[in-house]
């Protein structure tokens, strides 16, 4: 171990974890004979800016309380240093954190369960105390097989994310983080069970709900899309879990579970005895939704769609067989008229990525423009509107448009898409126009 032997009165025996902001090792207190964990904080701060004792104020005043927080299930904090590099003692946990739990794969239902009650339970008490944790996430979240598990860096996240950045940078790890977090909104216990559903997600599934190729798009999901329910990616899971999973991931903070309480009440209520272990399916976490096809026709949709999502391909929905539309849209053979299409020929369809925006935010699904009308299909809906059916059609930018709708009642109904994927160009929709 590359560090000195002691550390204030502490023995340091070894190094157990090492992260952006620190190292923590397995240390002796002598003066009790106990065994304990010591979080040393690597401060970015040469020793005469002003900003160093500004910290440690802070630091100091987090870290008491957070150490006033005496939950089984968090760890407890013992003593805190102020040193070259200020220091937390904190209780030792023997296990590991939930990250290499999941690496060996996705958890039984089961066990899931029993994970998310000690840590709803740990929440609870800890946002009663007026303690949000802001990073919750699996290397925050000791285990031992039982389960047993305990939350650790309560209040140490706060200051980290707020004193210890450099421009441009944020502490969390984004797929984990609630879009409040990321649109400067307000961030309170409901933001903690935001991170806790995408744990969830991740024990039941064995991938991250919102996992992109770049902290950019990763950050695009958390805001704009939704995932798939766990039940559609793990064939056989009780569906169950898709309601729980859904209110903790709501983009709205008011849309979530009001507290840990609430939460603790639908897990209460779930009966490990009907939860089902099957394999995964190949359907990808973000919302890519296919229309109703034979099972034959499902199947090979599962096992394709990954390659399909690499070259930009997606599945249009229509009546009798699937009908690909490529990556970008779809045109009618070029004529001498002065637009240079033949908007006289029936059109082929027209596939996109869209978001449909409503009173309470909005979800993103496939949205499909053709001679025979209108459909979007997302987690939530699969609407599918023909000419009859539509009262007006009207292009309010170059990105979305309105539909409104007749009700079978006589009334009508308004709805707003924006295209996210490919881009409509003003020929296209023209030419959609002209068959409506």
């Amino acid at each position: 171990m590359n560090s000195p032997q002691k550390l204030a009165r502490y023995e340091l025996l070894e190094e157990i974890g090492r992260g952006n902001m620190g190292v923590v090792y397995k240390a002796l207190d002598p003066a009790i004979g106990r065994v304990v964990a010591i979080k040393v904080v690597r401060l970015g701060f040469s020793p005469d800016d002003p900003k160093r004792r500004e910290f440690l104020e802070r630091f100091e005043r987090e870290a008491s309380i957070a150490g006033r927080l005496n939950h089984p299930n968090i760890i407890s904090v013992h003593d805190l240093g102020l040193e070259d590099e200020p220091y937390l003692v904190m209780e030792h946990f023997p296990g590991t954190d939930l990250s290499r739990r999941i690496a060996s794969g996705p958890l039984d239902p089961a066990e899931v369960l029993r994970v998310l009650e000690q840590l709803a339970e740990a929440l609870g008490y800890a946002h009663a105390q007026g303690v949000v944790h802001r990073d919750i996430k699996p290397a925050n979240v000791l285990y031992q097989p039982g389960p047993q598990v305990k939350i650790v860096d309560f209040g140490i996240a706060k200051i980290e994310s707020s004193e210890l950045t450099r421009t441009g940078e944020f502490i969390g790890t984004p797929g984990y983080m609630p879009p409040e977090i990321f649109s400067g909104g307000r961030v309170d216990g409901r933001s903690d069970l935001f991170s806790v559903g995408v744990l969830a997600y991740h024990l039941l599934i064995g991938k991250r709900p919102f996992d992109g190729r770049s902290v950019s798009q990763t950050i695009y999901r958390v805001l704009n899309e939704e995932p798939h329910p766990p039940s559609e990616v793990r064939l056989g899971l009780s569906r169950d879990w898709d309601v729980i999973c859904g209110r903790l991931l709501a983009k709205d903070p008011a849309l979530r579970y009001e507290n840990a309480e609430a939460l603790l009440g639908d897990l209460s209520r779930l009966d490990p005895a009907r939860f089902e272990v099957s394999a995964l399916s190949d359907s990808p976490t973000i919302p890519v939704r296919v229309g109703k096809k034979s099972a034959a026709s499902r199947l090979r949709l599962m096992l394709g769609v990954l390659f399909v999502l690499a070259l930009g391909l997606w599945f249009v929905p229509s009546g009798e067989r699937p009908v690909v539309a490529p990556p970008m849209m779809a045109r009618a053979p070029e004529t001498a008229g002065s637009s240079g299409t033949d908007v006289s020929r029936p059109m082929e369809p027209l596939a996109f990525v869209a978001r449909h925006e409503h009173l309470l935010g909005h979800c993103t699904g496939d949205l499909t423009l053709s001679s025979e009308g209108v459909r979007f299909e997302s987690s939530r809906h699969d609407w599918h509107w023909r000419d009859d059916e539509i009262a007006s059609l009207e292009r309010t930018s170059e990105t979305s448009f309105d539909l409104v709708a007749r009700t079978a009642e006589g009334d009508t109904e308004s709805y707003r898409f924006t295209f996210l994927r490919p881009d409509l160009s003003l020929e296209d929709w023209e030419r959609f126009r002209s068959n409506h």
